[in-house]
């Protein structure tokens, strides 16, 4: 669930299309709808393409699916790169072999597919090439947003005319207000959540015809194997006056959850422990949460679990080139600082017991040394909810806002 700045405005063709506010996950029944509903839109426009053209690597699919949706037997690629790893890019996109046949396309009607629009550089590379070798621009460029990560709204380079935006499934108009809830630690009560997230799981469970919502609650176990007190506070909390159901799962350090936990449960809770045993224990069922919560499902983050609910979740270290950062307590046992991809919930880092441990000072260098452009802080006893609305802050702390600039960081905060 994205919550950084608004994009800039594009220019949008006429579409039958609906986009929904909403983030989402495509399996491949979705996706394979999605695809038909993109080639009816540029149908619909009037323009019949002869040739698809696919961005690869990202794009193949996509096009493949599209060409057959639209019926059009000749296909081509072109191989780019551009992106070499989450956030990081070449200096320019570069054409990779094998070359496309462009003076073949000469005369004919060519649709260029790619997965994501996002500086607009390499579909820009891709339209000149086709462009100058066939003496004739190709009149469509439509995008598919199909990513690994949910995000709420299309990516489109400034100024660039994308004819076509993602397509996503609209939400059920049951007019659930669903939010994520981040809580940076300390005690679960004094953090103000418990209320809103039960109301939020006892709306769900109504829906399916519950009275009483279940509530997962995902814990990973220490190294010694002991369980970290966070876990029985949260169950406690949210099922100590029955308003709950808790369901309490807690695997060993290096164990994985399966699939199981997820079943049949009205709202998902990820407790609090040592960061990177949370992803490596959650990475199995990524796909599944990611739905799920798409879906509606309600997610409450505790510590641990506010971390990797990020695209890309900071899970720990205390320097950065050797130079000590935050202390060394704050570490979660690495010893340079870590980003990981998260689950991919929202779309800024974030890093928690902000003012009492100190790793606010890790969020801030983080961004100094470009690991990061923009994240949130959460102190301890606070949650930061972030739902279809403006962010609110609950609790008894602060939400410390980072974000880099050309050359400083600045640092704002927001309170309850």
């Amino acid at each position: 669930m994205p919550i950084s700045s608004e994009p800039e405005p594009v220019a949008q063709a006429p579409s039958t299309v609906t986009v929904t506010s909403g983030p989402e996950v495509l399996g491949w029944l979705e996706f394979g709808d999605a695809a038909r509903l993109l080639a009816k839109d540029v149908l619909s426009s009037g323009f019949e393409p002869e040739v698809v053209v696919a961005v690869a690597r990202g794009g193949l699919i996509i096009a493949g699916a599209v060409a057959y949706a639209l019926g059009t037997k000749e296909c081509g690629s072109i191989n780019v790169e551009f992106y070499t790893d989450v956030e990081q890019r070449l200096e320019e996109p570069v054409i990779l072999a094998p070359a496309l046949d462009a003076p073949s396309l000469a005369g004919k009607k060519v649709l260029v597919v790619d997965d994501v629009s996002d500086s607009g550089r390499t579909l820009r590379l891709v339209v000149d090439i086709i462009a100058k070798r066939r003496r004739r621009r190709p009149q469509r460029v439509p995008v598919l947003q199909a990513r690994h990560r949910p995000r709420t709204r299309p990516r489109v380079a400034p100024g660039r005319r994308v004819d076509h935006l993602p397509v996503e499934r609209p939400r059920p108009g049951d007019g659930r207000v669903v939010s994520i809830h981040l809580v940076g630690g300390g005690l679960l009560a004094a953090a103000d959540v418990a209320a809103p997230f039960t109301a939020e799981a006892t709306a769900r469970a109504a829906a399916v015809g519950r009275t009483t919502p279940r509530i997962a609650v995902l814990s990973v176990a220490r190294a010694d194997g002991s369980s970290p007190s966070s876990t029985a506070d949260i169950a406690e909390t949210l099922g100590g006056a029955r308003l709950a159901e808790t369901v309490v799962t807690e695997v060993a350090a290096g164990a994985a959850f399966d699939t199981t936990v997820l079943s049949d449960v009205d709202a998902l809770v990820v407790a609090g422990g040592v960061t990177p045993d949370y992803l490596d224990a959650i990475a199995p069922i990524v796909d599944q949460v990611r739905l799920l919560v798409s879906d509606g499902l309600p997610y409450l983050g505790y510590s641990a679990g506010a971390v990797i609910a990020a695209d890309r979740a900071l899970v720990g270290g205390w320097r950065i080139g050797g130079v000590e950062i935050c202390p060394e307590e704050a570490s979660e046992g690495l010893d340079e600082v870590e980003l990981r991809e998260g689950l991919g919930l929202i779309d800024l880092t974030v890093d928690v017991h902000a003012a009492q441990a100190g790793t606010l000072a890790r969020l801030i260098a983080s961004a100094e040394a470009e690991f990061v452009a923009a994240g949130l802080a959460i102190d301890e006893d606070t949650t930061l909810v972030v739902g279809e609305g403006a962010l609110e802050v609950r609790g008894t702390g602060s939400v410390w806002r980072v974000i880099a600039g050309e050359e400083s960081v600045s640092v704002a905060t927001m309170g309850a």
